[in-house]
């Protein structure tokens, strides 16, 4: 384990919050959804990400065309040590706020919209009965 760099990983305020929103949502995030949340430019978002990242804070998972961080079990002391500090400013509690508005809700919507989709197209079917011993008395 890296102390030294991982202490300096967390000396900027953005990646701090960053950190902090990984900690605090406990999700997977790419940088369009950092960029999102924190309000903050995307080629800064990544500049930041790889520094996290060689810092040994945060590890990257690629899936499909997005690469979503997520944070480095190594350094889970850190990571309490960053969930346990005092949101003097509200700027943690804004970011996951932010978070949960703009990027979790949209997505459950979605999720939302193609389970009734799918609901719909399987309450659609018609039964298929393979012999008269499974029908319903009614129908016999």
């Amino acid at each position: 384990m890296h102390v030294t760099r991982m202490f300096q990983g967390l000396s900027d305020r953005t990646r701090l919050r960053m950190v902090r929103l990984l900690v605090a949502s406990r999700e997977r995030i790419c940088v369009g959804e950092f960029v999102e949340s924190l309000g903050v430019q995307q080629y800064n978002v990544s500049k930041q990400l790889k520094m996290l990242s060689q810092a040994c804070l945060l590890k990257s998972v690629k899936e499909g065309r997005n690469v979503y961080y997520e944070l480095a079990p190594e350094a889970e002391m850190f990571h309490q040590l960053i969930a346990a500090l005092p949101d003097e400013d509200g700027f943690f509690e804004a970011d996951l706020r932010h978070f949960s508005e703009r990027v979790v809700a949209p997505a459950r919507r979605r999720v939302s919209v193609l389970k009734k989709e799918e609901d719909k197209e399987v309450g659609d079917e018609e039964e298929v009965w393979e012999d008269d011993t499974h029908l319903p008395s009614n129908l016999l």
